[in-house]
């Protein structure tokens, strides 16, 4: 169940993370350039044999799994911190509650 809380709250602070990316420069212009680079690598690509090019395909798809789940930790930890860190504030006690 707590998990379950975790991955929902996640998915939100996701998507309005990802909102707040989609109006800074420097996350655009790497859009932008992964667009360009996009065709010339699926032409690199085809050049393979289907064999490897699966192999590379899984790879990367592993790449993408692992760093995911890494941000989903680091996010669940800077969560958990923050709490702490109120805690030790005393931001929970009945008279300093926000």
């Amino acid at each position: 169940m707590e998990q379950k809380m975790w991955k929902s709250l996640i998915t939100m602070r996701y998507d309005i993370a990802l909102e707040q990316l989609l109006h800074k420069k420097e996350y655009n212009d790497i859009c932008e350039q992964q667009k360009k680079t996009e065709s010339r690598v699926e032409e690199l690509l085809q050049q393979l044999s289907k064999e490897d090019r699966r192999f590379i395909w899984q790879h990367y798809e592993g790449e993408t799994a692992m760093e995911n789940l890494e941000l989903e930790a680091a996010y669940i930890q800077g969560l958990r911190d923050g709490v702490r860190a109120l805690r030790f504030l005393g931001m929970f006690e009945e008279e300093n509650a926000f």
